[in-house]
């Protein structure tokens, strides 16, 4: 399923390749002696050099651009209780109907679970 019309999300991930676009295209702009991708290669030999070097921030940018990100891992924790809608008092349902939810796992000061 498309994003909806109008969505822009993907457009801020490219920010930093956007404004690498515009600057390599300033430094064709003032007639430099170098193309644009002899540029290029000059900037990821610099990084390749730095990796050598032993610099861990090439050596991650490398990794990144050629293998991807690694995935990061989430752990949630909790417990999930059931109940039917019977168990429910008036007041817990009518709180669900306005967009409410049985509780949360720690509620804030003057709140109540509704449990």
């Amino acid at each position: 399923m498309a994003a909806p019309k109008g969505n822009s999300n993907a457009a801020k991930g490219r920010e930093w390749a956007n404004a690498l676009e515009r600057a390599l295209k300033l430094y064709e702009s003032k007639k430099r002696k170098i193309s644009r991708g002899q540029a290029l290669e000059r900037i990821a030999n610099t990084v390749i050099e730095e990796a050598l070097d032993g610099g861990m921030w090439a050596v991650q940018e490398i990794g990144n651009r050629m293998d991807g990100k690694a995935a990061q891992s989430v752990e949630l924790s909790g417990s999930i209780e059931h109940k039917h809608v019977h168990e429910l008092t008036d007041d817990q349902l009518a709180h669900i109907a306005t967009g409410g939810s049985l509780g949360t796992a720690d509620p804030q000061e003057g709140e109540s679970a509704l449990n």
